[in-house]
């Protein structure tokens, strides 16, 4: 008997497709419009003082406690380019995001077909986090970029190369690019979620590679190519102040009470569907359950870790949305469900 197969679209027309509704979503001739907002304006100060030099950032004279080369660096390229400092701030937090939703287009369009691909894609686009969070010039989606991006290439690396001397040297570059992006959060948040991988992906068998003293060298590399300035600033600058960072932790239960809302609106309407992830009928049918698995162990232990962070901001749902976007999309509609082969055998 005869199967009917849905015949699946090109990768031209699922492009245009992700880039319609990306303009669509955000106007790039309006993103520039609008003055900047209060926080915003810590980082335009930072990218019109950034010299380029080496890695150290000053904010009118100062030392900031929250913001780190990268994203200054690469908005200061913008406005050598000629182009104006609003737009130059949000275009480098919305770039991250259109190349994000490229990124979980592609894996979930190669681990299962184009259809599930365009919809993960459209996912990153289309939550109300995004919507919200992203048009505004803050570092977060270049440092979630940074992130799962690592994430993917170690997994590819070890799991799917069984490289691990490449897997771990991947791990001190991205290391390195996320504590640039946006400090110790991001390096914490890159890094623990590795450690908490479970059969297969076990990684403390995996520790004895020269690959990974690389790793650790080059992280450290990174450390003191960013700290030296600083020393250099204070020490010819005594007098010069600098920000601590503000811990409220008489707020911090409360926090921590609201916050599962918190993330379920912000990721509404895909959190209905994130059910499906966990669904113990729905994951034995899983067609990759290699990928699947390891998506879930760090959208699991990244999300304590946000969850209970007592300096958790809205913006750092973003380091969940590329989880999310995998998630439901691999296991759910065409992500998931009876191949032609045992749709054969059961005809």
């Amino acid at each position: 008997m005869a199967i009917f197969e849905e015949k699946q679209p090109s990768v031209r027309w699922i492009v245009l497709l992700i880039a319609a509704v990306f303009l669509v979503s955000f106007p790039l001739v309006q993103i520039g419009m609008n003055e900047l907002y209060s926080t915003e304006g810590e980082y335009a100060a930072a990218a019109l003082e950034f010299s380029g030099a080496n890695t150290l950032v000053t904010v009118h004279g100062t030392l900031p406690d929250s913001v780190f080369p990268l994203y200054p660096a690469l908005v200061r390229l913008l406005l050598n380019c000629g182009l104006p400092l609003e737009f130059s701030l949000r275009f480098m937090s919305l770039l991250p995001l259109a190349l994000l939703a490229l990124l979980t287009g592609l894996i979930c369009g190669r681990s299962t077909d184009r259809q599930a691909g365009a919809a993960a894609a459209t996912v990153v686009l289309t939550t109300i986090l995004s919507g919200s969070k992203a048009p505004e010039g803050y570092p977060q989606l270049l440092s979630v970029l940074i992130v799962y991006g690592g994430w993917m290439l170690w997994f590819y690396l070890g799991f799917i190369r069984s490289n691990w001397n490449a897997a771990w040297l991947s791990v001190g570059v991205f290391g390195g690019l996320a504590f640039y992006s946006n400090g110790l959060t991001a390096v914490v948040y890159f890094l623990v979620p590795l450690a908490f991988q479970q059969r297969p992906f076990r990684v403390w068998s995996k520790l004895n590679k020269p690959g990974l003293l690389a790793a650790f060298l080059l992280g450290t590399v990174f450390f003191f190519a960013w700290l030296t300035p600083i020393q250099n600033f204070l020490a010819a600058n005594p007098e010069a102040p600098h920000e601590a960072a503000a811990f409220r932790i008489l707020t911090y239960f409360k926090d921590i009470a609201v916050r599962p809302f918190d993330a379920f609106f912000r990721f509404f309407p895909w959190s209905l569907m994130m059910w499906a992830p966990f669904c113990p009928a729905l994951i034995a049918i899983e067609r990759n359950p290699l990928l699947i698995k390891y998506h879930r162990i760090l959208f699991v232990v990244l999300g304590l870790m946000i969850w209970f962070n007592p300096q958790t901001k809205s913006r750092d749902f973003f380091y969940l949305l590329p989880l999310v976007s995998v998630l439901v999309h691999a296991i759910t509609g065409s992500g998931c469900g009876a191949t032609p082969e045992s749709s054969s055998a059961s005809s």
